[in-house]
């Protein structure tokens, strides 16, 4: 039996984001430019403030399974600090505005951290970028305070797959890349590198694939990144093997092969039931 669970789309707190078909992978688009007045009265672009903000879009996106997607200046509008920079605290104001709650203990350590990510939590997490290795920064040399995403655990080597909102897309790096960055900083402002500063979203439902579908598509039907996700194309008549799950109440399949069991372009990409759509098992 396969276990997966839902995972955010990337948000970048200085640009839109969408998936190139082409590129397989997600592009930037245009500047958010999110501008209005400070605490003071001055009207700045808050897109460079809005890192933990981003973070905050990633995990609440994470933590409704797609059902709120919302940018990174609109959940940096939905708390109170407009001074500049915002905290985990904040961001679960933000959430509160939806009627969700974001955890924010403040005695996690890293073995804490990592035993959220295992239970399928999205961590928030605030980090020194500076102390975040070079190769793996998205913004090299940065030395300023940042917040990162960690959505996910590799069980065969320990890796851990990370969301920064300087990038557009996440990816998969050793644990040494955000451990010495997270603790610096709480030990910097807090005292203790076992009071890291993080955001924890609730436990994403399991999506459980032991069954197969013959499927059979027989007219046009979107295909989707992920449950919920960005619509990345569409096929018209085509038949695959695939696994079904509930998300949000709605049914989602995954394509793993085409029907004869040979490799397909298609492979993890997502469609909805419509009236084009017939599936029987397997």
């Amino acid at each position: 039996m396969t276990e997966a669970f839902y995972r955010p789309l990337p948000v970048n707190q200085f640009y839109r984001v969408e998936y190139d078909e082409t590129a397989a992978r997600y592009v930037k688009t245009t500047r958010w430019n999110h501008i209005h007045a400070n605490a003071a009265g001055v009207v700045i672009n808050w897109d460079g403030y809005l890192c933990m903000a981003g973070e905050g879009a990633v995990a609440l996106d994470a933590h409704t399974q797609g059902r709120y997607r919302f940018s990174p200046g609109s959940i940096h509008d939905r708390q109170s600090d407009k001074t500049g920079g915002i905290g985990v605290d904040d961001v679960g104001d933000a959430f509160q505005t939806v009627g969700e709650t974001l955890l924010t203990p403040d005695s996690y350590d890293w073995a804490d951290v990592m035993a959220a990510v295992r239970a399928r939590r999205h961590v928030a997490i605030a980090v020194d970028y500076e102390k975040v290795p070079y190769q793996y920064q998205e913004q090299k040399g940065g030395t300023f305070d940042h917040a990162l995403g960690i959505d996910r655990y590799r069980a065969s080597d320990g890796a851990i797959l990370l969301y920064d909102t300087l990038g557009t897309n996440p990816k998969w790096v050793p644990q040494s890349a955000v451990r010495p960055a997270a603790e610096y900083i709480a030990t910097r402002i807090r005292g203790s590198a076992g009071r890291l500063f993080v955001g924890l979203t609730g436990v994403r439902p399991l999506i459980l694939t032991d069954v197969r579908y013959r499927v059979q598509i027989s007219g046009y039907t979107n295909l989707y990144s992920a449950p919920n996700g960005t619509r990345v194309g569409a096929v018209t008549a085509a038949t695959y093997i695939c696994t079904r799950a509930k998300v949000n109440n709605l049914w989602w399949y995954r394509i793993l092969t085409k029907a004869d069991g040979s490799k397909t372009s298609n492979a993890g990409r997502y469609f909805k039931p419509n009236s084009k759509v017939r599936a029987e098992y397997a």
